[in-house]
């Protein structure tokens, strides 16, 4: 920028005073965080500022805390859907296990039956979790030592895999 014998010109006025408004909003932002200004961006009196830091200090503990209840919260609804889940395959497979094999397994073998399967004889609708991802797995039917059934669910969706689960059994 030149200077005239007039002084500096309309153009350099001007960019001098969008410099200093940037300047004067930057700071201002930068005072609001510091806890210098207030939420109407009027100065704090000293001995409030330490106030100002604490409470946001507990708010923002507070937003914490409470992101992490609502994360414990879904993850519960997750696990109950989940639940929810196996009991309906388990369910499913009395049922087909009544009507196919009479409520008797022969033999010392286990029986697998896929969800695949269980859909397929009408015995399951679709298995779908808390997000509406499918799911897919298979229910292991065994004969107890007194001639008892017992099932046991292995339930595998997009964020949950039952424990024992095997990918060969659900193929």
């Amino acid at each position: 920028m030149k200077s005239s014998k007039n002084g500096w010109g309309l153009i350099a006025f001007l960019i001098f005073i969008a410099i200093f408004i940037i300047c004067l909003i930057t700071s201002a932002i930068g005072f609001r965080k510091l806890g210098l200004l207030d939420e109407n961006y009027h100065f704090v009196e000293f001995s409030q500022i330490k106030e100002n830091r604490e409470r946001m200090k507990q708010e923002k503990e507070e937003e914490k805390a409470r992101k992490a209840e609502e994360k414990k919260n879904e993850e519960k609804k997750a696990k109950e859907t989940y639940s929810k889940l196996e009991e309906e395959m388990v369910k499913a497979a009395k049922g087909y296990v009544n009507k196919y094999y009479n409520n008797k397994l022969t033999g010392e073998a286990s029986l697998f039956l896929k969800v695949s399967v269980l859909q397929n004889y009408k015995y399951l609708g679709e298995v779908k979790d808390a997000n509406g991802n499918s799911c897919s797995g298979y229910v292991a039917v065994s004969k107890n030592d007194d001639e008892t059934l017992s099932y046991t669910p292995y339930l595998k969706c997009k964020n949950y895999t039952a424990k024992g689960y095997e990918e060969r059994k659900d193929d």
